[in-house]
């Protein structure tokens, strides 16, 4: 998977890949959305987080000077305008993230290559 930046890389390691509440993870959502201020639609990126309990969460990166946001944004589903929840994140943590997301890439790329061994039990 390419992402499009360290920090998108970063949020998806320490925070989402790793959290078993998260079923399904959607990178490059474009939809037609607008933020709770603003007025006019527009084509914005999120990522899709479906988590166990099944409601749909919109997170986005932002390269402002913050920790964690939680919102509403409300996105255009063929012309119905739906309220979702939206988890900004900014780059407040991202250097003390950075040293975990390279030892989840680690255990990662171990999983991955240990994932079809069959092992026997004795």
């Amino acid at each position: 998977m390419t992402l499009a930046s360290n920090n998108k890389y970063i949020h998806c390691a320490c925070c989402l890949e790793k959290n078993p509440d998260v079923r399904v993870l959607r990178f490059w959502c474009e939809l037609e959305a607008r933020y709770s201020s603003e007025e006019p639609w527009r084509i914005r990126e999120f990522i899709l987080v479906e988590p166990s309990s099944g409601y749909l969460e919109f997170h986005q990166i932002v390269s402002k000077y913050l920790d964690a946001e939680r919102s509403v944004v409300t996105i255009n589903d063929g012309g119905v305008a739906k309220n979702c929840t939206l988890e900004l994140r900014g780059s407040k943590k991202t250097g003390a993230m950075a040293q975990n997301s390279l030892r989840m890439l680690h255990l990662m790329s171990f999983i991955n290559s240990i994932k079809d061994e069959v092992c026997a039990v004795e």
